[in-house]
């Protein structure tokens, strides 16, 4: 599959918060409230996999260029915030 850069970059940050939460949930235990860590995991987890739909689907919005470029920085900025903490 050729993705765009555009595509790329949601998958690939896609990949990292997924991967980052992941990680988090090995820990959850360990976490002075163990909780919220979970809710940060499953928060993480989600986010990164709808990054990575997003930016596979990302072609078929057929947004202009200047709305592409805000809507991926966006997309990209809204998920890694909700994140893991």
């Amino acid at each position: 599959m050729n993705l765009t850069p555009h595509q790329r970059t949601l998958v690939v940050a896609g990949a990292l918060l997924f991967l980052l939460g992941l990680l988090q949930g090995a820990f959850v235990q360990s976490f002075l409230n163990p909780r919220m860590a979970l809710s940060a995991h499953l928060t993480a987890v989600q986010s990164g996999m709808a990054m990575m739909i997003v930016g596979v689907l990302w072609t078929s919005a057929g947004l202009r260029l200047t709305f592409s470029n805000i809507a991926r920085w966006a997309i990209t900025i809204g998920c890694l915030a909700f994140g893991p903490v």
